[in-house]
């Protein structure tokens, strides 16, 4: 093959590669402005991991797996001198007092006025979603109401996750007196109990609705929230078995070191900055159990292998262009024959 038409096929080619790079950075940009879900089942399809032990999800946080992210205790002490006197009400978690549980219950209607305001994870940093969620009628969606409720429980010693369900986004606190995982919805200010007034995990919560035993749902909000004086079992998030038939851990509570790195990449629209972040370890990733009971594994492998498919597309052309020109340069070079 000459010279001229190696070249000319290596321009192609080339070319080809910046049009499939300028597509997919065209659609990561207009996805995270207008189509967020799209960025977020990537996500959650790259960054997720089935499992089916059980146990693993009931373990104490101390018993976690070294691949469980979570503050240091400098970190946490940094974001409060830098914050302290931004978030007003910070002084008056700190302060609270009781067992864990006590004190879950009592911060959440401190910081949460139910939300929406068409508001959904826009808010900004750590400190900004503190200070705007509890304004006016409330903002901010439940994946902000997880962040503020783990940044608060982990300020005032206690260990929190978010957890994931069908529509919805939640957390879980742990006890050490009860020393188990506690159910918590700081969005709509709800925990759930047994028959004897024992407070449930997510767990148990999800094994109740598949077994068709809906549990007793405590309100510990304020006038603001939506379910002030309504039954929950009649709310959309609660009022079908199959929404906790998908049970999905954060693997991870790291929320100030992930503050850090938002603040850093500021300039970014958030669905990208979350990309960069687990792709970087920087940002957890997610662990769902797989134990017959829901659909959500397969669907999740499914869009992997569609997202994999296309990244190892982009990859294979934007590689054949300088494996083509080192090729085209061995052939050209004296002494090698064409």
């Amino acid at each position: 093959m000459s010279l001229y038409a190696r070249s000319r096929g290596l321009f192609s080619l080339t070319l080809l590669a910046l049009f499939l790079d300028l597509t997919a950075l065209a659609w990561v940009v207009y996805s995270a402005y207008t189509d967020r879900d799209a960025l977020v089942k990537i996500r959650s399809a790259l960054f997720t991991e089935s499992v089916d032990e059980r146990i693993l999800f009931e373990l104490a946080p101390w018993n976690q797996p070294e691949s469980f992210i979570s503050d240091t205790e400098a970190s946490k002490a940094a974001w409060v001198d830098k914050f302290r006197n931004e978030v007003e009400y910070l002084d008056q978690v700190l302060s609270l007092e009781g067992s864990a549980s006590d004190r879950a219950k009592a911060m959440v209607p401190i910081f949460s006025r139910n939300g929406g305001a068409g508001i959904c994870g826009g808010l900004g940093e750590l400190a900004d979603v503190l200070q705007t969620i509890g304004k006016d009628d409330g903002y901010g969606c439940c994946s902000d109401h997880s962040q503020s409720f783990i940044a608060l429980a982990s300020l005032s010693g206690i260990d929190a996750r978010e957890m994931i369900h069908s529509d919805h986004v939640f957390a879980e606190f742990y006890d050490p007196e009860m020393e188990q995982w506690v159910w918590i919805d700081p969005q709509f200010a709800l925990m759930a109990l047994d028959e004897s007034g024992r407070y449930l995990s997510l767990l148990e919560l999800r094994d109740r609705y598949i077994e068709g035993r809906p549990p007793k749902f405590e309100f510990i909000g304020n006038e603001y929230h939506d379910l002030a004086g309504r039954d929950p079992h009649g709310h959309r998030y609660y009022n079908e078995a199959s929404d906790f038939a998908v049970y999905s851990a954060t693997w991870g509570n790291n929320v100030f070191e992930q503050d850090a790195l938002n603040r850093r990449l500021g300039f970014l629209p958030i669905p990208i900055r979350q990309l960069f972040g687990m792709m970087t370890g920087q940002i957890p990733g997610f662990r769902m159990l797989s134990d017959g009971r829901s659909e959500r594994p397969e669907a999740l492998g499914r869009q992997r292998i569609r997202s994999l498919g296309v990244l190892a597309a982009l990859v294979v052309v934007n590689l054949a262009v300088p494996i083509g020109l080192i090729a085209s340069w061995r052939r050209s070079s004296p002494g090698v024959s064409n």
